[in-house]
């Protein structure tokens, strides 16, 4: 999943996690969409307490991730628009430059 939304493109749906503890025994499943998009389902739909903790740690790290990419977002745009404005600034310049010539 993490190489899908890495390369841009959304997983499925119908993906699912698979909670396993430090041994690898699977505890639970869940699909993705409810990890990453079922805000309102029941706490019972999801599992075991460390299911639901464990969802509530993947909802934060995307909400975390659309912050930091909006973030991102906006400091490049902030940038562009420093660029664009150093390069009017630097054209001004050469014009003075070459009519004092």
């Amino acid at each position: 999943m993490a190489q899908e939304l890495q390369a841009g493109r959304p997983p499925p749906i119908a993906w699912r996690l698979a909670i396993a503890d430090a041994e690898g025994t699977i505890l639970d499943t869940i699909s993705f969409g409810a990890v990453a998009f079922g805000h309102g389902m029941p706490g019972a739909l999801l599992g075991s307490r460390e299911t639901r903790q464990l969802v509530e740690h993947v909802r934060h790290t995307i909400r975390q991730g659309r912050e930091h990419r909006a973030s991102l977002r906006a400091g490049i745009a902030e940038a562009r628009d420093q660029l664009r404005t150093l390069g009017r600034l630097n054209a001004t310049l050469d014009k003075r430059s070459n009519s004092e010539e």
